[in-house]
């Protein structure tokens, strides 16, 4: 008889392996200095999550447009990217995006909720734009 193992490590397995408790008591003092203290915690996460959708990006973008209008396969990347790119955007720490005032923080916020909310009528146009133009503008800015 063939017995499960225990612990599961494999790519995307993760949500198997059973996880320890943190030993720390969070401060539980008001919900908005929890939120803050969990989103400054999160800045080197997001961050690293934001590199790795910008590259992925800028790969697509390397493509060119002809595929991206050509290949449905990249169009849905596309969409995945970019509203992806959003979801990190709006769990950066405010101290963060203070630093950087040049960047409108609530357009790929937005353009994320359009995606996920209003997907029928979504312009490739829009996304590609946002692939090719806004996505490698963002990253010089950051640094990233």
């Amino acid at each position: 008889m063939n017995t499960p193992p225990k612990n599961v490590e494999g790519p995307g397995e993760e949500r198997f392996v059973r996880r320890r408790k943190p030993e720390t008591v969070p401060d539980l003092s008001s919900k908005e200095s929890r939120n803050n203290e969990k989103r400054e915690r999160s800045l080197t996460f997001v961050l690293a999550q934001m590199t790795v959708l910008f590259n992925d990006a800028e790969k697509l973008a390397s493509l060119g447009l002809e595929h991206f209008e050509s290949d449905w396969v990249a169009r849905r990347a596309a969409k995945n990217i970019v509203a992806e790119i959003g979801e990190a955007v709006g769990r950066l720490p405010e101290s963060y995006t203070k630093k950087f005032p040049g960047i409108n923080w609530g357009l790929p916020v937005g353009t994320r909720n359009r995606i996920v909310h209003d997907y029928e009528n979504v312009d490739p146009v829009i996304i590609w734009t946002v692939l090719s133009d806004d996505v490698p503008a963002m990253r010089a800015t950051l640094g990233l």
